[in-house]
């Protein structure tokens, strides 16, 4: 097994240009559950927790194989179990989503290493089921579309027979539904999938030769994708993929000639950019997992537990609010869709900040909502956009016209009603029930426009 503390570190210079993500990278934990190298985590949604299974420990010269299971609670760790699959480390691990159930396979050197494991949240419970076999440095990877835990690739203890086959595991069974034809051969790869694009994907790894390349499942076939301006060859890397920004991202990993790197990579599915974000230091055999409670990446290094937060710099919106046409007491909403997380949100009319009230609400969220609406309320509304990168954008303006102003009771008419409200209003001064031309007063200015809407009495 390979030592990081023989491992040469390489830290590549950092482009200076900003590009299109910015990110921060926050060591959350250091301590227990030891320094291990290799131990695996997984998000357990069901019930809000982070699961750590296995890994080694370096001690006297001596390679310890943890077999214990701690859990993160978002603050601390707590040891959960210390029986189960046996200590074992590269193993592949994943959060199988529609059993609500921790799926472990594969590793070297706990028992029934060709068993598939799972973890209920309390207990493990073996499946000596036919399937993949013995296997190591290989990750197993969640299918959230299809409901299968996918398992590709991997090397025999030995280290004489490298795998290029796919399996899938459905909770009770696995099945081979790929004997190799497709991606080539490979372990120590980078594995997660992207529900955006459908696919299970793969990064990296080697046989012979360390690889650099990329592959993607999509259930029936392998397709080759463009890593042309990603990172380099290497193994062992972390990866998982970032719903909130719909990005993957690969921290980490060995180069060939036991270089070991601290880049962080990402990718959009179309375009890979380095992040130029201090973070951990260089290193190899870590696990990275989604936290959908946090909205961030959690990196597990050894006895550190980090989190990455990411955002675009660029805007994007998911929809953009249209103009409007309503009669005084009803409601007018005014939608930007669903932003991406950290980014922050400010409505205005006009040009100024809207302040919320009881009829106005959503001044700080992707939708806007304005009702009853009075005729103070007419206007040009915008959202500005703020990313956690600092950067803004106003989406297009939208008009709300009210009609017929005077009708204060929104009764489609004119009349006497509507004439003791706005003898209300008036008196007060300084409301805007009936303030028709939106100077922030109801005055004699107003009196003439309701004069003249109450003598035509029915609204258009």
């Amino acid at each position: 097994m390979k030592s990081l503390a023989s491992a040469v570190v390489l830290t590549l210079a950092l482009p200076a240009f900003a590009g299109d993500w910015c990110g921060s990278w926050t060591l959350l934990s250091t301590g227990a559950p030891g320094n291990r190298l290799d131990a695996k985590i997984a998000f357990d949604s069901a019930r809000g927790e982070l699961v750590l299974y296995g890994g080694v420990i370096r001690s006297g010269g001596q390679d310890i194989y943890m077999g214990d299971t701690w859990i993160w609670n978002g603050s601390s760790w707590s040891q959960r179990a210390t029986t189960g699959p046996g200590g074992r480390a590269f193993h592949g691990m994943a959060y199988d989503e529609a059993r609500q159930r921790v799926v472990v396979h594969g590793g070297w050197v706990g028992s029934r290493a060709t068993s598939t494991w799972t973890w209920d949240g309390a207990t493990w419970t073996e499946h000596a089921v036919p399937g993949p076999g013995e296997r190591g440095y290989l990750p197993l990877v969640y299918d959230s579309v299809r409901q299968r835990v996918i398992l590709f690739g991997g090397i025999n203890k030995s280290h004489t027979v490298v795998y290029g086959d796919t399996w899938e595991w459905d909770g009770s069974s696995w099945s081979l539904v790929d004997p190799g034809t497709g991606a080539p051969a490979r372990a120590g790869h980078t594995s997660f999938f992207d529900p955006v694009r459908n696919m299970t994907i793969v990064l990296g790894g080697g046989n012979v030769n360390t690889f650099g390349d990329g592959w993607g499942w999509n259930g029936a076939l392998w397709t080759p994708l463009n890593t042309s301006n990603g990172p380099s060859p290497r193994g062992t890397a972390a990866g998982a993929f970032f719903p909130t920004v719909q990005a993957s991202v690969v921290f980490g990993g060995w180069f060939p000639n036991d270089f070991v790197t601290d880049t962080t990579w990402i990718w959009d599915g179309s375009s890979w950019e380095q992040l130029t974000a201090p973070g951990p230091a260089p290193s190899a055999y870590d696990s990275m997992t989604y936290d959908p409670i946090g909205k961030r990446l959690l990196l597990l290094r050894g006895n550190e537990l980090w989190g990455l937060q990411l955002a675009r710099r660029v805007v994007a919106f998911e929809a953009q609010p249209r103009p409007a046409s309503k009669y005084p007491a009803e409601t007018a909403e005014f939608t930007i869709g669903t932003l991406p997380g950290g980014t922050t949100v400010r409505w205005t009319k006009n040009g100024l900040p809207l302040t919320s009230s009881p009829r106005v609400q959503g001044v700080s969220e992707p939708t806007l909502r304005i009702s009853p609406i009075q005729a103070s309320d007419s206007g040009v509304y915008r959202a500005v956009v703020t990313t956690p990168c600092a950067t803004s954008a106003a989406s297009r303006g939208a008009t709300l016209t009210v009609v017929c102003p005077a009708d204060l009771d929104g009764n489609r008419q004119v009349d006497d009603a509507d004439f003791v409200i706005f003898v209300a209003a008036y008196n007060e001064f300084a409301t805007d029930r009936a303030d028709f031309n939106a100077d922030s007063f109801t005055d004699d200015l107003d009196f003439f426009v309701f004069a003249s809407a109450y003598n035509d009495l029915l609204c258009p």
